[in-house]
């Protein structure tokens, strides 16, 4: 499935009745759908995931002879765990 620069939607997740966004194939549960708190969550995902996405890109241009460095690995699993450990540690695996 190809890539898009679009943001992940903000929506309605009827059972929980929460708000959700999926990035990168995770749901991320953003508390009550319409509160400010859920939009605000929203903003910092999507923030996040356009500056690790950019970042992603930028590397892989820097490594685009075919020779992976150390320093390469490490900060793509860097940016990677982020964006996972991050989301679990804080909100955990509900929201409401």
């Amino acid at each position: 499935m190809p890539r898009t620069n679009r943001p992940a939607a903000y929506r309605l997740h009827k059972a929980r009745n929460c708000a959700v966004v999926t990035i990168h194939g995770r749901n991320h549960y953003l508390g009550p759908f319409g509160s400010s708190e859920s939009h605000e969550q929203y903003a910092r995902l999507i923030t996040q995931w356009r500056a690790t996405d950019h970042l992603a890109a930028a590397e892989s241009v820097l490594v685009s002879n075919g020779d992976l460095t150390i320093n390469a690995i490490i900060r793509q699993h860097l940016i990677f765990a982020a964006g996972y450990y991050l989301s679990r540690d804080r909100f955990g695996s509900r929201c409401c």
